[in-house]
């Protein structure tokens, strides 16, 4: 009877190390099934974050697309005024008129009245006489 009673110890050491085993393989299992379900959550995040990423940069690029048109047209427009300010007067062009003006203005030059002129040459004509 020893010889089955160290069967039985035996079968039932074999079975408790195959139910540990078993024990095992279901834990494995169920770390492999979650770190399945943690790697398809990345990758559907990784996914969306790169959509998101690429939707930036297309709008990133039409949005220098667009300032690189209004840079455009803003240096059309300051070569248009430049071309304009080229035809204005410069300075002392400005002093030039302005000295003109300045003569003949009517309120500041002292310019002679017919009267003025008769009674200068009246005059003229007396001291001679």
């Amino acid at each position: 009877m020893p010889e089955e009673e160290n069967i039985k110890i035996l079968a039932n050491e074999l079975v408790r190390r195959m139910n540990e085993d078993s024990r095992r393989i279901r834990f494995l299992e169920q770390s492999a099934e979650k770190l399945e379900s943690s790697m398809d959550s990345l990758q559907e995040t990784i996914l969306s974050l790169s959509k998101d990423i690429k939707r930036s940069f297309e709008s990133f690029q039409e949005q220098i697309g667009e300032v690189n048109g209004k840079i455009s047209e803003i240096e059309s427009k300051l070569s248009k005024i430049s071309k304009e300010l080229e035809k204005t007067a410069n300075k002392s062009e400005v002093k030039e008129l302005q000295a003109y003006i300045e003569m003949f203005n009517p309120l500041k030059s002292k310019f002679t009245t017919r009267e003025d002129v008769e009674r200068i040459i009246e005059e003229k004509i007396e001291r001679r006489e």
